[in-house]
């Protein structure tokens, strides 16, 4: 294994060139993803990293330079890229060969795969918000309907398998935000209220919506890709589950529950387990735009009307156009992130500040 690990050397004994350019594509990657100004995107990045580490060649063989007083042609960039997949691919061949030469011996075949977890940081304690995200969804597809009363905090911490003061945190970010509003004796009633302006200058209000523009901006990077894999790899009863799904949408002009639908077949029916991990952890993000949709419904305005939208991902998946079905999701995540930015420039303006502050 650990020649595997090193990977410098091929089946004739002569060195791997390929494995000199492995360090200089991480250097490449981390000045493209500072370009987006995405903390989410780039401690993506680093636990992916860091989950790969075995893969990283050995320093002293981290040689090569196809920079040229800090910039790299597109030519050399291409040539970095394909000696890199080279240098991928060889180790990624000799694990699979490692494997089934010995999976017997070692009996690997009863072995799971190493898990990839992404951590997502936030100021706060995380548990308050990603059970907020969950209740929000179930919320926004009528689990609970406006006017009803959540379950009691007991059984709302048996029911998410979470302490009884994380459910109280919960219901506190729930009701700051117009969502849900609680009676003394009588129990928390959903409500959806509209959101006032001024919400905005909460930090962990801006916190939230920060997240969820940079789950976004990673969505509108991935997701045609993503989404072509997985519907392609897909049963057809999975993709029939889909379509019905989808066709639930033509009475709810709501893009968070569009884009719900979308992160929870990916997240359950994508072949690659980390794509799976990373989904569901941007779909618990991405919720987070309903304090978005609140606040444009508090200023009078009115979403995007979806109907002509379904209608297009309903033929393509009738068609099985798997490609058109990817092309639609792209567009129209692109244009929730440009719409996104356009309205609510917070990270930006917390960033600038921060820099004011260093000054």
């Amino acid at each position: 294994m650990q020649n595997l690990r090193l990977g410098m050397q091929n089946r004739n004994g002569e060195a791997d060139t390929a494995g000199k350019a492995a360090y200089e594509p991480i250097r490449l990657y981390i000045d493209v993803l500072n370009t987006f100004h995405n903390d989410l995107m780039l401690g993506l990045f680093w636990q992916s990293m860091r989950y790969i580490s075995y893969f990283y060649p050995p320093r002293d063989d981290r040689k090569a330079n196809y920079a040229v007083e800090d910039l790299l042609s597109v030519e050399k960039a291409k040539r970095l890229k394909q000696e890199t997949d080279a240098y991928y691919l060889n180790i990624y061949l000799g694990i699979v060969d490692f494997i089934e030469t010995n999976h017997e011996t070692y009996h690997l075949e009863h072995e799971a795969q190493i898990p990839f977890t992404w951590t997502i940081y936030r100021k706060r304690p995380q548990m308050r918000y990603t059970l907020a995200s969950t209740v929000i969804r179930e919320i926004l597809w009528e689990v609970y309907p406006v006017g009803s009363y959540l379950p009691s905090l007991p059984k709302m911490a048996e029911r998410y398998q979470v302490s009884l003061i994380t459910v109280r945190r919960t219901l506190e970010v729930l009701n700051s935000l117009g969502i849900t509003k609680t009676y003394m004796g009588v129990g928390t009633k959903v409500c959806l209220e509209s959101i006032d302006m001024d919400i905005m200058g909460r930090s962990e209000i801006r916190e939230n919506l920060r997240l969820h523009g940079e789950a976004m901006q990673i969505l509108a990077l991935t997701v045609h890709d993503v989404t072509l894999h997985t519907l392609e790899a897909a049963k057809k009863e999975r993709k029939e589950e889909l379509l019905q799904t989808i066709r639930m949408l033509r009475d709810k002009n709501n893009s968070i529950l569009c884009i719900d639908i979308l992160m929870d077949f990916i997240s359950s029916e994508c072949s690659l387990a980390t794509i799976r991990e990373i989904y569901g952890k941007l779909r618990e993000l991405i919720a987070w735009g309903y304090i978005f949709s609140a606040v444009i419904a508090g200023t009078g305005q009115t979403e995007v009307h979806l109907h002509e939208f379904i209608c297009q991902l309903e033929n393509a998946l009738q068609a099985d156009n798997s490609g058109v079905f990817a092309d639609l999701w792209q567009s129209f995540i692109e244009e929730r992130v440009n719409f996104f930015y356009k309205k609510f420039p917070l990270w930006n303006t917390s960033r600038d500040a921060v820099d004011e502050e260093k000054r």
